[in-house]
């Protein structure tokens, strides 16, 4: 951004240089009176009154004692703290939650995704393949892409639909156990 401030004569300059404003006239509009008394009076409204006067103090609270914030603790989702030297119960702490498939259907999913890759790079179409897999997959897949279907929705299809789909694209049944069978 570029911008470009012309005077009229070197006492507007003189005079925008020490008030620090901006002229508040447009081109061909002068009215040097007005200006020249804005200007001064804004001048001498900024300057300390009286020999040695500094800035103002800064703003004080008010004298009469205003009510404050007393934070309080947040209620724990696990009870009232133990007492010093007491160790707490298992039941305070909750029980971990498996989160998210099977090791075993995974296993399947990633199976299943190399086995899409070989089709594809055999020469299957790939956007006939995204459009069977966008139609196998459900609701929510119909934008997705070969990615988020091999990592989203492959992963949330049930352990009877993956077998149908891996027989679908060719797996055999030997691969197909051998995927589902638990690893230790």
């Amino acid at each position: 951004m570029k911008i470009i401030v012309e005077f009229e004569s070197e006492d507007e300059f003189e005079a925008f240089r020490v008030s620090g404003k901006k002229p508040r006239k447009g081109k061909g509009d002068k009215d040097e009176s007005k200006d020249q008394g804005e200007s001064e009076t804004s001048q001498a409204a900024l300057e300390p009154k009286g020999p040695g006067a500094s800035a103002p103090a800064p703003i004080q609270p008010p004298a009469a004692a205003a009510p404050t914030f007393a934070p309080q603790a947040a209620p724990s989702p696990f009870g009232a703290a133990p007492a010093a030297g007491v160790a707490p119960t298992a039941a305070a702490f909750p029980a971990p939650v498996a989160s998210g498939p099977a090791p075993e259907v995974l296993a399947l999913v990633q199976k299943i995704s190399e086995q899409v890759d070989k089709v594809i790079g055999m020469g299957q179409p790939a956007d006939k393949v995204l459009d069977w897999f966008q139609k196998r997959s459900g609701a929510g897949a119909e934008q997705a892409t070969m990615d988020q279907i091999k990592s989203v929705f492959l992963p949330r299809m049930s352990t009877e639909m993956l077998t149908d789909t891996a027989k679908l694209i060719g797996m055999s049944p030997e691969q197909i156990a051998l995927a589902l069978t638990p690893r230790q």
